[in-house]
């Protein structure tokens, strides 16, 4: 059995889809499964089992890119 992620890899949680964060070392096999020290943020982080992660990538706003200093440009909608 081997592990399914490595250290820096992003990850998400299943039971939680909105909390995500990256894999801060290598696991610890515990009982047959394998648990990961994940850093959230700041003072958040915790050990989770890989049972509840999936890998994840950010993504962003695809507005959030068109003007150069980052804020969306907004165009006035026509009708024909």
């Amino acid at each position: 059995m081997s592990a399914q992620f490595k250290s820096g890899d992003e990850v998400r949680l299943k039971s939680q889809p909105d909390r995500a964060g990256k894999i801060a070392c290598d696991p610890t096999l515990l009982q047959g499964e394998y648990w990961y020290p994940i850093y959230f943020s700041p003072g958040q982080s915790g050990r989770h089992p890989e049972s509840d992660l999936e890998p994840y990538t950010e993504t962003t706003d695809p507005l959030s890119c068109c003007a150069t200093d980052g804020s969306p440009v907004v165009r006035p909608f026509r009708s024909s």
